[in-house]
C-alpha cells in the first residue's frame, strides 16, 4: 500500500525485490518511530485493520525521496495519518480521565 501511495507501483502489481526491501526497511523505521512515541501497539506482522491506511500513508510520507518522489505533499498527509493513528490507539492503553464536578 505505501508504495501504491507514492505511486512507485500499481496498486495491483507486485514490487521488485529490490523495492520491496526498501520499502520494508522504511515500514519498521516508521513502526520504529511510532513505538517510541507510545502510538504503536501492535505487532510488527500483526498490524489491526484500521491502521493499516494511515500506517501506508505515515511510512510513505518518510520515504519519498527514496522512491523520487519528494516534493509531492507527502509529509502534510504523513502527520494526518500520525494522528489518525493516535486517535485509533485503544482506549485500554490511554489513561483515565476524572471529571471533577465540585
Amino acid at each position: 500500500m505505501m508504495l501504491a501511495h507514492l505511486t512507485v507501483i500499481d496498486a495491483t502489481e507486485d514490487p521488485e525485490t529490490e523495492v520491496a526491501r526498501t520499502a520494508d526497511l522504511w515500514i519498521d523505521t516508521a513502526r520504529a518511530m511510532l513505538l517510541e512515541r507510545g502510538l504503536c501497539w501492535w505487532d510488527a506482522d500483526a498490524i489491526p485493520d484500521a491502521i493499516v491506511g494511515p500506517f501506508a500513508i505515515y511510512c510513505a510520507s518518510l520515504s519519498p525521496g527514496t522512491f523520487g518522489r519528494a516534493g509531492k505533499g507527502y509529509e502534510a498527509q504523513g502527520l494526518g495519518a500520525k494522528r489518525t493513528i493516535a486517535s485509533l490507539k485503544s482506549s485500554a492503553q490511554r489513561p483515565d480521565v476524572k471529571a471533577d464536578y465540585s
